[in-house]
């Protein structure tokens, strides 16, 4: 007995040596030189994981044979099987680095588990950022499962490192991101598994993959809306529900469908819409087209029919001109990868004597009461005075049975553009960015 525990060590210690290679490698050879799975199948044991994530972590980021502020990052990465088959593909068009991965258990069919990966600054050297939390469709965090994640970026690759605990780990490769070094090129990929989600492709949209992610930001950075190109055009709404174990937020999801044959050049008019059920909504619209610059940003413009519009701003998309700036999270991965590292102090937009629209101080205004009050008002509307402040209404509808129902109010501020303001209720000032 004594005799296998010693073989199985030697046989887990020499997988770890084989990790640390290829963590190594992948800061020091350009991708397209390093095979597509370096290392598979049995994992480090729990007795190891402690020195070997140190270890890993230093390798993977002690060698820095070119300068990081010369990377040409890109704002995707993909992995093909052996047989061609997309299994992986890294996404950098969003607010956050999202790890796509695409699994499959005793069915034909694939279906999609999206990780989304947090960075290390502290960790992270040279071309090489280290992960330090992972969660699964945004939520689950699955860090536990992993002894190490780091990603080494080339001019035209990128090198995913991984190092699994084999405590955690159920099933094969079929179904699991296994220990492994896996080459990415740069580039989003031509298409994907087909999954039971995947939707007819409506157009192409080559020409706007380099807006993926565009983003506009409210409240100081809280994002709101984001745009993604794949097969379909999808604008991702974040909305308010005041629901704690969701974070007050849902996601919705429309898919846009432009008249590509009469948009001008530089200009996307929508003329159809699709929410998240599948339902088209277009008649909620009076005018819905995006304007793309050449620096980069994006004008949203939307014209609702109010005669079709049910509650506020927190769970609708309003009239107005939104700005939408370029992937916040391809710039933080920049700035991790650049030599002052994340000391730079970027930020995605400025808090400071911000101007907000009627529609952002009503958010403002519910993100400020909950805070204060761990109450979220699902409710807003707001009234414009002569000396251009904004009276804001927060309230709920309560049913009272019987078809009747009441408005419980929370509270009424009135503010400047700012936020800044009168508690016309409780008295005093309020200031709604704190």
């Amino acid at each position: 007995m004594e005799s296998n525990n010693n073989i199985y060590k030697i046989k887990h210690l020499l997988s770890a040596g084989l990790v640390i290679l290829s963590l190594f490698l992948g800061s020091l050879v350009p991708g397209n030189l390093l095979p597509g799975n370096l290392l598979s199948g049995h994992l480090l044991s729990g007795y190891l994981s402690g020195s070997l994530q140190a270890f890993a972590a230093e390798s993977s980021s002690s060698a820095d044979s070119s300068e990081s502020d010369s990377i040409a990052l890109h704002d995707a990465y993909f992995y093909r099987q052996e047989d061609g088959q997309l299994k992986y593909w890294l996404d950098l068009g969003g607010e956050d680095i999202r790890l796509h991965c695409f699994f499959r258990s005793g069915s034909p069919d694939y279906y999609e588990k999206i990780y989304t990966l947090f960075p290390e600054p502290e960790s992270s050297q040279g071309n090489t950022i280290s992960i330090r939390e992972i969660r699964v469709d945004g939520s689950t965090d699955i860090s536990s499962w992993f002894l190490f994640m780091g990603i080494t970026f080339t001019d035209d690759s990128a090198v995913l490192s991984v190092v699994r605990d084999d405590e955690t780990l159920a099933g094969g490769g079929g179904s699991n991101l296994l220990t492994g070094s896996y080459v990415m090129t740069a580039g989003r990929p031509d298409s994907s598994p087909k999954t039971s989600a995947t939707t007819p492709a409506e157009g192409s949209y080559d020409d706007y993959m380099h807006y993926n992610g565009s983003a506009f930001l409210v409240n100081g950075g809280q994002l709101r809306y984001w745009i993604e190109f794949r097969d379909n055009f999808e604008l991702h709404c974040l909305f308010f529900n005041g629901d704690p174990a969701s974070g007050g937020t849902y996601e919705e999801v429309y898919t846009l469908y432009p008249d590509l044959d009469n948009s001008p050049a530089q200009e996307l008019i929508i003329k159809s819409v699709a929410n998240g059920q599948g339902t088209d909504i277009t008649d909620s619209f009076r005018k819905f087209r995006f304007l793309f610059s050449s620096n980069d940003s994006v004008v949203m413009e939307v014209e609702r029919d109010t005669t079709k519009l049910a509650g506020g701003g927190g769970s609708n998309l309003l009239d107005g001109s939104y700005t939408l700036s370029p992937c916040p999270a391809l710039e933080a991965v920049r700035e991790l990868l650049s030599p002052a590292g994340s000391s730079s102090g970027k930020k995605a937009s400025s808090t400071a004597s911000e101007s907000y629209s009627p529609e952002e101080l009503c958010e403002l205004a519910q993100n400020y009461y909950k805070r204060h009050n761990d109450f979220f008002p699902p409710e807003a509307d707001y009234v414009k005075n002569d000396n251009g402040t904004y009276t804001i209404h927060l309230y709920e509808i309560v049913d009272d049975g019987d078809g009747m129902g009441h408005t419980a109010t929370s509270a009424w501020y009135t503010v400047d553009t700012s936020g800044i303001g009168t508690d016309d209720i409780m008295g005093g000032t309020v200031n709604l960015n704190k």
